[in-house]
């Protein structure tokens, strides 16, 4: 699933005409090298959630053959869902598969996808999540075994703890007993279908990061997969989307 309906307000006047993911980058829009990354990994179908300026995107699939993948759309008609929202309302159109993959639809990563398919496998987890160094405010802890334990921000103290959740096993040790490592999410994660016993307890707009934590806090594995990629951009401003722009055009100058 590519997560394709945010609203891009911070883009200034590229948000108005265009989708996050269709904001141009290297000569092709961000959803370009998205699709190619997740088809080298092996993806053989995509949903996609749409809102602001859906119809461009599907219009773009459209005049691209869907670059030889079948495609089916989620379309949040009267609101953006956020990200935990989007996949709960796409639900039909994912459960019936062991697991999948889900990839923002602002970033540009050149990370391997197949590495974090083999940890998901590896630890049969129900949510592995992309695990990188940051410097953003909020950030998520993670224990020895890069099982996610908490959620913490940096500016205000903020911190929730798993083992200290509703309906935590009394087998899950506090973050104040063992050392905990601080990281970003990377915008890329795999998840089983059991996810979706989590999200349906949500409401309808709501991020992810509240059903990681419950699930965690159920004891259900919910890892981080520890990565730092080459390249990793997201394009919530023009400024970053000049510089990703660059970067593009100096690995491969358009013809």
């Amino acid at each position: 699933m590519i997560l394709a309906a945010g609203l891009g307000t911070r883009l200034g006047e590229l948000g108005l005409k265009y989708p996050k993911c269709m904001v141009p980058v290297g000569g092709h829009p961000l959803l370009y090298y998205i699709i190619q990354k997740m088809k080298a990994a092996g993806v053989t179908s995509l949903v996609l959630n749409l809102h602001h300026l859906g119809e461009q995107i599907r219009k773009y699939l459209a005049d691209n053959n869907n670059f030889g993948l079948p495609i089916e759309f989620s379309h949040e008609e009267e609101q953006a869902l956020e990200t935990g929202g989007g996949i709960k309302q796409a639900r039909s159109l994912l459960e019936d598969n062991e697991f999948f993959i889900v990839h923002n639809g602002d970033i540009y990563c050149d990370d391997d996808l197949g590495e974090l398919v083999a940890c998901h496998q590896e630890r049969k987890a129900v949510a592995t999540v992309m695990a990188c160094p940051t410097d953003d405010t909020k950030v998520l802890l993670f224990d020895e075994r890069n099982r996610l334990a908490g959620w913490k921000n940096r500016a205000t103290g903020e911190r929730i703890d798993v083992a200290n959740l509703a309906g935590s096993p009394s087998s899950l040790e506090s973050l104040n007993e063992r050392k905990v490592k601080e990281k970003g999410y990377g915008g890329v994660q795999v998840l089983s279908p059991a996810i979706f016993q989590i999200l349906e307890e949500q409401e309808e707009k709501f991020s992810i990061v509240k059903s990681w934590l419950k699930a965690a806090s159920r004891g259900m594995t919910v890892v981080g997969h520890p990565t730092t990629p080459k390249t990793w951009i997201d394009i919530g401003t023009e400024q970053k989307v000049a510089a990703l722009d660059e970067l593009l055009i100096s690995r491969c100058p358009p013809r």
